[in-house]
């Protein structure tokens, strides 16, 4: 189970810098839009940034599109997640560690605890990820 734990953790390190780059990509098309700070459109100025709507629509929509992949892989990482940890449980019938010795079982301890917090990462992005959805589909929604 080392390298199915290992190939794991390779993905979700990878998620990290994907993610970071589409919540920039939010703030921007947020401050394209001035709404990123209280008060920016009060009266009748209108950013001029935003004069070409159709063109700021096909680009949120592409935002968007690659955020609901993103999501889709992070709900594939909780599923895998789920599987490492329920092959590594120690009390697992169909578990291969009820077989191991002392060492072998604090290595399938440990890789389970890594497990769990690789699993706690994939969650915060996931976390992320459904926000930055939320913001950008209320964005398309005064947009369109």
């Amino acid at each position: 189970m080392l390298l199915p734990t290992i190939l794991y953790g390779d993905h979700i390190s990878r998620m990290h810098p994907v993610a970071a780059e589409y919540e920039d990509s939010v703030i921007r098309i947020e401050g394209q839009l001035g709404v990123a700070r209280s008060g920016r459109n009060r009266g009748n100025h209108v950013p001029q940034r935003v004069a070409n709507v159709r063109e700021q629509s096909m680009h949120m929509y592409t935002v968007l599109t690659n955020l609901l992949f993103l999501l889709h892989c992070s709900n594939w990482q909780r599923r895998y997640a789920d599987f490492l940890l329920e092959n590594l449980d120690p009390e697992s019938k169909e578990s291969l560690s009820s077989y191991l010795d002392d060492d072998q079982a604090l290595v399938t301890l440990q890789l389970r605890q890594e497990v769990k917090h690789m699993a706690s990462e994939s969650e915060s992005i996931e976390s992320l990820l459904k926000q930055l959805r939320s913001r950008l589909e209320k964005q398309l929604d005064v947009v369109s």
